[in-house]
């Protein structure tokens, strides 16, 4: 294979290289404003808390997720800088890769203008040609010099060429130290900044857990509420079930008799026709000894499965498909939050040895937030709870989303709803911190499922 051949390889490899570093560090890149739009968000709902609750829950919650996202975007910026890193190290080996192919192109141009130097004056390339042996010999010889001075003119422009890209490597390169040097003093800043952070979680889980007894009594009270309302949220749903399975058994009766109905008008009619052809033609002896027609029996159309499922409507079935295909794509409830309390059995965050069994999550959210429908679907429940303000049901096939901690509630029972819509204002308690949080639940039939498996990352 040719040195040239070599060379253009390399440079297509190097190509397809920066094409990869260029998609990983736009990912980079977009990871890393996620997580400051995150940390901008916590930042905004510390400052929303008040000053005298330096060691409540809520706060704690909070500098706990401004921990986690700082982490992520410590590790970001690692990533960051070992792909600067790859980088240069490519850049440098290219670069060494063409100061290679400069020296080598620059030794052969030289010998071509030494060689050119012997043939320089008309008088030495006349001597060349004239001293050919046959006609075809000298036209040979003409074309060799033609090239060759042709070649020449190539080699100039190609060391030139080669000139410039190392000249853009070694740009390429400065501009990528520079990156490296600012990702690694951002790292740096960050890290002190979560070392503080961490200064701050510590000293606010000390005063917490200095408040055992009031810490309890708060969680039973909180317990019981949220009891209260899973159980009003459980009824509902059965309620609904059941009113919908008799909606529809009775549909299905009511079409079942139309049809026995029709089947036994189809019969009598039948039979009289059949009587009617018996006394026309018993005079005749060969269609007295001709086997008579058996009579069809209607056919009677045996009821839908009384599973709820398999009671659905076309329409509810095709929504309860799509819900169920955007598994883990499904916008959040909020424009902005993170999920304070996690699905199924969680430690509490400050007693020790107690857990608490959440049937769906607690998202908080920036003060005057709204809650949002994830997915297209007809709101089928409105109610309340004492202690836990309003909750809306919305209804997608055969699954359902729950949203409690509600005050103001912008859609009615029977709305039909779009992906993102808002439906309802979310409480703000004043008396907790400001906190503002939203209560999700997610149900298929009367199956609770995880939400956060739901939720897009």
């Amino acid at each position: 294979m040719s040195t040239r051949r070599i060379f253009v390889i390399v440079l297509l490899f190097s190509g397809l290289f920066c094409t990869a570093f260029s998609q990983t560090v736009k990912d980079l890149e977009m990871q890393k404003a996620r997580l400051l739009e995150e940390l901008s968000m916590t930042s905004k709902l510390l400052t929303d808390t008040k000053k005298s609750a330096a060691n409540s829950e809520t706060k704690l919650s909070i500098i706990r997720q401004t921990i986690v996202s700082r982490k992520s975007l410590i590790n970001n910026l690692s990533l960051q800088i070992n792909v600067l890193d790859q980088n240069m190290d490519t850049l440098q080996s290219e670069k060494t890769r063409l100061t290679q192919r400069l020296n080598q192109l620059k030794a052969d141009y030289a010998r071509l203008l030494q060689e050119a130097q012997i043939r320089k004056n008309s008088y030495s390339q006349l001597l060349f040609l004239f001293s050919s042996e046959s006609i075809g010999q000298a036209y040979r010889r003409l074309r060799y010099l033609q090239e060759s001075s042709d070649y020449r003119k190539k080699q100039a422009l190609e060391i030139q060429t080669v000139q410039r890209k190392i000249v853009n490597q070694q740009a390429a390169l400065a501009s990528t130290l520079q990156t490296k040097e600012v990702t690694l003093a951002q790292k740096e800043q960050e890290n002190k900044q979560l070392q503080q952070e961490q200064s701050k979680e510590s000293q606010s889980l000390n005063i917490l857990k200095s408040k055992k007894k009031e810490l309890q009594t708060q969680l039973n009270k909180q317990q019981k509420i949220a009891n209260d309302l899973n159980r009003r949220i459980e009824q509902a749903i059965l309620e609904e079930m059941r009113r919908e399975e008799a909606r529809r058994r009775a549909e299905q009766a009511k079409e079942a008799a139309a049809a026995k109905k029709a089947a036994d008008r189809a019969a009598r009619l039948a039979a009289h026709k059949e009587k009617e052809g018996k006394q026309t033609h018993s005079s005749k002896k060969e269609e007295e000894t001709s086997p008579a027609t058996p009579t069809a029996k209607p056919t009677v159309v045996a009821p839908p499965t009384s599973a709820y499922v398999d009671m659905m409507t076309k329409e509810e079935t095709l929504t309860s498909g799509n819900f169920a295909a955007n598994k883990g794509h499904l916008p959040w409830p909020v424009e902005k939050g993170f999920i304070r309390g996690h699905f199924g059995v969680q430690p509490h965050p400050v007693l020790k040895l107690v857990t608490i069994n959440n049937k769906g999550i607690y998202i908080q959210a920036p003060r005057n937030s709204d809650a949002r429908a994830i997915f297209e679907g007809v709101v089928t429940q409105k109610f309340s709870v004492p202690g836990s303000n309003s909750a809306i049901m919305i209804r997608h096939g055969n699954y359902r989303t729950v949203y409690a901690n509600l005050t103001t509630i912008y859609v009615k029972v029977g709305d039909h709803v779009s992906a993102r819509q808002k439906i309802g204002k979310i409480f703000v308690d004043d008396e907790n911190d400001g906190k503002t949080e939203l209560y999700m639940m997610i149900w298929l039939d009367k199956t609770l499922l995880n939400p956060e498996q739901w939720l897009s990352k």
